[in-house]
């Protein structure tokens, strides 16, 4: 049901989406995700799932691949937010994950994580990481020294708390940075362990679904297996043969669409017109149809008694 324009008449309660947002869909808003996925490759895949506890999944912590700098030092697990149908685009932006096979992955709930302390990577620019670094670096070294003053206290806490979450921008190199990532990360907190009951989806081609079955046993009913590569293909495909159309339309077809629908609607503007003359017209004359009903009815009841007594005279 499409949403019209603003109208006093209209009733936004009917169209409103009334979906929290960590369980918002492509549905509902094309570019959202219920899921948080850690994409990876095939070993890799069948290493996190044999955890070291029964039942249970570990995805182990570490440095950043992209990390240059010497200040940064926090080990992260990361996740995309990507939704599900565009996983395949990270083998196609990157060589990287093109060549370690990125067509596997482990999806859990949002909400989920996010109650497990996963939060969205904060991308900023070189000058606000030049600011924190000098800031961290202003602080007080002794720990003791540290703590007996709030201030010096409070921002080297906020730091351990930004800084696992911190991006760089990379707003001018050639390639614009990592954005389109939609990163989220478990930071500084250890390893990120996980039962086979808080899976949701595995990402991975058919012919792999059998040893990652034989992994998670009886947890695989409550998995959905994708493939997002054909998901990618499909949506390319379709968005790239609409393009043309698109484009004709708007160029072209938009004034001779618009006319058409204009007639249609002056057209249903009559019905409407004449239907409701029609209806104010039945209420002007419902006293009148209204003895008219009563009138027949008692002919009807005048009629039924003649024939009861014509029966009982034969």
């Amino acid at each position: 049901m499409t949403l019209p324009p603003f109208d006093k008449s209209i009733y936004w309660k009917e169209y409103q989406i009334e979906t929290p947002c960590f369980r918002l869909t492509s549905l509902e808003k094309a570019d959202m995700s219920p899921y948080l996925t850690h994409i990876t490759g095939r070993n890799e895949i069948l290493n996190i799932l044999k955890g070291p506890k029964k039942n249970k999944g570990l995805l182990k912590a570490a440095l950043p691949e992209v990390s240059k700098s010497k200040w940064y030092d926090q080990a992260i697990v990361c996740f995309t937010e990507t939704p599900l149908f565009a996983l395949d685009a990270f083998r196609y932006l990157s060589y990287h994950r093109w060549q370690k096979d990125w067509r596997f992955g482990i999806g859990f709930s949002k909400e989920k994580l996010v109650n497990k302390n996963v939060r969205p990577v904060l991308y900023v620019d070189s000058a606000i990481i030049a600011k924190m670094k000098e800031l961290e670096n202003s602080l007080p070294s002794d720990p003791e020294e540290r703590d007996r003053n709030n201030g010096p206290r409070l921002a080297n806490e906020l730091i351990l708390l930004i800084k696992p979450l911190i991006f760089p921008l990379l707003e001018n190199e050639e390639k614009q940075g990592f954005m389109w990532e939609r990163e989220w990360r478990y930071g500084n907190l250890g390893d990120f362990e996980f039962d086979y009951n808080d899976i949701e989806i595995i990402c991975c081609p058919k012919e792999e679904r059998e040893a990652i079955a034989n992994i998670l046993g009886d947890a695989i009913e409550n998995i959905n297996f994708i493939e997002t590569w054909t998901q990618y293909d499909a949506i390319k495909k379709f968005l790239k043969s609409r393009e043309p159309c698109w484009e004709e339309k708007i160029r072209k077809c938009e004034k001779e669409e618009l006319d058409k629908l204009k007639i249609e609607l002056k057209v249903e503007l009559h019905k409407l017109t004449a239907y409701k003359e029609y209806i104010l017209t039945l209420q002007k004359e419902e006293n009148g149809i209204q003895e008219q009903i009563n009138r027949l009815s008692s002919e009807i009841v005048g009629i039924e008694r003649i024939i009861s007594e014509l029966i009982e005279k034969n």
